[in-house]
């Protein structure tokens, strides 16, 4: 629950990662035997098969080396997948968009190990040194800003 309200997984990924499994595929098996698979034929989409599906999406989970980058999302939805989803074929293809990534999150650097100066990044950057690229502004129009 921690992870998905903060986004910072406080548990090594080797101990998060068999919880994890687990979790997924209980709330995919639970969300199967709940709701089933409705037959929506749809020109947008290729016919949905569960199982295949389903263990595509665990064995790419089980290729992270560390937590992926969308471990807040996949847990927000792991808490409670119901309050987005009510199919299972939604729930699985809106995992699979979560876990379908290559990058992780790499370990906090020394400089950034408390969480004083953790506080101090913006997406990963150091508050201080983020100025977003900002082109000058024509000459006429500067006549406007003082």
């Amino acid at each position: 629950m921690s992870v998905a309200k903060t986004g910072n997984p406080i548990l090594p990924w080797k101990k998060l990662h068999n919880f994890m499994h687990h979790k997924i595929d209980s709330i995919l098996g639970h969300f199967y035997e709940k709701y089933g698979i409705e037959d929506i034929e749809s020109q947008n989409l290729p016919p949905f098969n569960y199982f295949p599906a389903k263990e595509k999406l665990l064995q790419h989970f089980d290729t992270f080396s560390g937590a992926p980058f969308t471990i807040q999302r996949l847990c927000e939805l792991l808490v409670d997948p119901g309050r987005h989803y009510k199919r299972t074929d939604k729930l699985l293809r809106g995992l699979e968009k979560i876990i379908l990534v290559v990058s992780t999150i790499g370990r906090l650097s020394a400089d950034c190990s408390n969480p004083q100066q953790r506080s101090m990044l913006f997406n990963g950057l150091q508050i201080t040194t983020f100025r977003p690229f900002r082109p000058p502004l024509p000459e006429h129009a500067t006549k406007f800003t003082d």
